[in-house]
């Protein structure tokens, strides 16, 4: 059996989503996967090594292939100097591989895929939601600010892990709460409010797409190849920060509460039409996704 070792961090808490989805994928093509910590300098040989987001020179050379699929959100610093040996890097979205393009690298544009949470037999409601998580790039402020100026604004439930001071009467910060409720509260939701600065791939997005809900974010790469307008809400991007290969993408609060606002407007029909429209696209870069890497990885096990 063909072997792939999943090279990435340890985040404590089990296999982050990205690890999970590639598993998944590579499982069912018959690979034999290994997880391993990209801290380590030594691993079992395996016949593709892919590293995801981190990247650990030390590790090719038990390898006979080598994928690198880096978060433009989190690019790691130096590793421009130690890629010569890498035989693919991946981008995930068209935003990501021209940004790869200006580091000098000549990158192949996959795409990336997210797990379906799509759950028919929950009833929707005219409620809003911002799932942040650890992040503190979802534009959670803003966000705040919006429902601070307009409480005329539909109840927000806000799941987050930092605290955040002087939250308005309409916004129920919930705080860290479990997946299946997380789950849940994505279809339960019409509207999802997530303004974010930047995204690695963004899979709130694409689950809140393919939940059905009127997603509302930044009409910037990556969350506008996620979230298109005829299905969703863009928000213009006011102001821009770099920070090292990831650029900030900031939306003001009235914005934000226009698009609320059009989104509880949707007649029946309209929300309907649209919500079917986004699932179709998040199904598609899914299926995309994963024909894409499927053959890129058979390729690079055989020598093609």
């Amino acid at each position: 059996m063909k072997t792939v070792n999943l090279i990435s961090r340890d985040n404590g808490s089990g296999l982050t989503r990205d690890m999970q989805i590639l598993t998944s994928l590579l499982r069912s093509s018959g690979y034999q996967v290994r997880w391993i910590d990209h801290r380590q300098n030594k691993m079992p040989a395996c016949h593709v090594g892919i590293f995801l987001e981190e990247f650990n020179d030390a590790l090719l050379e038990m390898m006979e292939a080598s994928v690198f699929i880096p978060n433009m959100d989190c690019f790691p610093e130096g590793v421009l100097d130690h890629l010569d040996g890498v035989d693919q890097v991946w981008a995930k979205g068209r935003g990501a591989a021209e940004e790869l393009r200006r580091l000098g690298l000549s990158p192949v544009t996959t795409g990336f895929m997210s797990g379906d949470m799509f759950d028919a037999g929950v009833e929707r409601e005219d409620l809003c939601l911002h799932v942040s998580g650890k992040s503190s790039a979802k534009g959670t402020q803003a966000m705040l600010e919006a429902w601070r100026r307009y409480p005329d604004l539909p109840t927000l439930c806000m799941t987050a892990i930092q605290g955040f001071d002087d939250v308005p009467d309409n916004v129920r910060h919930l705080g860290i709460v479990p997946l299946p409720q997380v789950e849940r509260l994505m279809n339960r939701c019409r509207i999802h409010v997530l303004p974010s600065l930047t995204e690695g791939w963004g899979h709130g997005l694409a689950e809140g797409a393919m939940c059905g809900a009127s997603v509302v974010t930044t009409d910037a790469s990556p969350m506008n190849e996620h979230i298109r307008p005829e299905f969703g809400f863009l928000l213009p991007v006011v102001r821009t920060e770099s920070i090292g290969a990831t650029e900030l993408n900031f939306v003001d609060p009235d914005d934000i509460a226009d698009a609320v606002r059009q989104a509880v407007a949707l007649g029946a029909a309209e929300r309907e039409t649209r919500s079917a429209l986004a699932r179709d696209h998040v199904l598609a870069r899914n299926a995309s996704f994963a024909a894409t890497a499927t053959r890129l990885i058979e390729e690079l096990v055989s020598g093609v």
